[in-house]
């Protein structure tokens, strides 16, 4: 359950870092990030 709470919480960060991100290489780069992130723990919930 803490390991569960930490990733929920790196994915917020992540998100966060995304939308604060200038338009440029930084936002496509947190993006991809964030999508890597979102995908891999959907992965491990199944």
């Amino acid at each position: 359950m803490i390991k569960e709470n930490q990733i929920v919480k790196h994915i917020a960060y992540v998100k966060a870092v995304w939308d604060k991100a200038p338009n440029g290489p930084n936002t496509a780069a947190a993006l991809k990030h964030y999508q890597c992130s979102k995908k891999a723990h959907e992965a491990e919930s199944d």
